[in-house]
């Protein structure tokens, strides 16, 4: 059994199971899914990559399911939503929208020591919560500790100026380590990161309202994705409501690149499910 190394420099035996579900999740087929993690694992050599391992297997999902490709380079794609964070605060508002929440964006308001730049404020059911989005633009960086007592201190203060929100958010593009976790459960808090909580993580939340990031379009290439961000469109719902002229006329495509890639964003934006329970 080959050994692959992980983005945090951590060995562990190749798991092909792990490749399968990553694969169906994105919208391969069972058994496609189990042929493509059988050749990359009959490829695979002791020190092989986690990111050798997705390249490989996204090239063959590409040549079988193009549209099961796109959504297997979301986590790649919510990277390319950097290098700052805006971008990302803005796309973690669309997600939130789509799920029935209230949002506003860049709120500032006083605490009771100092002033707060909020990254977004999200209402839903008589709640309303601080929502903190923790940008990270390359694997193997955690969300940790830090940033939920940050986090934390920042409720605090605006609760003692007379604040009405009921609790605080940390939304993430990667994983939250264990102390984090434990210490928002502690405190009430709620945490959405890469997988976690099991079945509600952010990509569960993506999944499911089809609300993708620009930044997952293979006909989109760099200059390209900066021209939409700078633009304020961040999901391929905002892109796709942009219309053919107004697509071309802020990414400069045309002729078979912006046919190939209006193709490409069919597909992309129908629903899965219109039950948003449980985020």
């Amino acid at each position: 059994m080959p050994y692959v190394v992980k983005t945090s420099g951590i060995f562990e035996e190749f798991d092909e199971a792990k490749v399968v579900r990553a694969l169906v999740r994105s919208g391969a087929q069972p058994d496609v899914a189990s042929r493509i993690a059988a050749e990359v694992k009959s490829e695979a050599q002791d020190g092989i990559t986690t990111s050798q391992i997705y390249g490989k297997a996204h090239a063959l999902l590409d040549e079988l399911n193009a549209k099961a490709a796109a959504r297997y380079g979301l986590k790649k794609a919510l990277f390319q939503l950097g290098p700052a964070g805006f971008a990302f605060e803005k796309y973690v508002g669309g997600v939130l929208s789509a799920h029935g929440y209230a949002v506003e964006l860049n709120v500032k308001l006083r605490g009771a020591c100092a002033l707060h730049e909020i990254d977004a404020v999200a209402s839903k059911d008589g709640k309303t919560f601080l929502v903190e989005c923790k940008f990270h633009k390359e694997p193997g960086v955690t969300t940790g500790l830090k940033e939920a007592l940050y986090t934390w201190a920042r409720l605090d203060d605006l609760s003692d100026s007379g604040g009405k929100f009921d609790s605080a958010w940390i939304v993430t593009n990667t994983k939250v380590t264990p102390d984090a976790i434990g210490y928002a459960m502690c405190k009430g808090m709620r945490v959405t990161g890469w997988g976690y909580p099991p079945g509600l993580g952010l990509q569960d939340m993506i999944d499911c309202q089809c609300i993708y990031p620009v930044t997952i379009l293979r006909g989109l290439d760099s200059e390209s994705r900066s021209r939409l961000m700078a633009a304020g469109v961040v999901t391929i719902e905002e892109l796709k409501g942009l219309g053919r002229e107004g697509i071309s006329a802020i990414t400069g495509l045309g002729g078979e690149s912006l046919e190939s890639l209006l193709g490409e964003l069919e597909g992309l934006t129908d629903k899965k499910y219109s039950d948003t329970g449980g985020f």
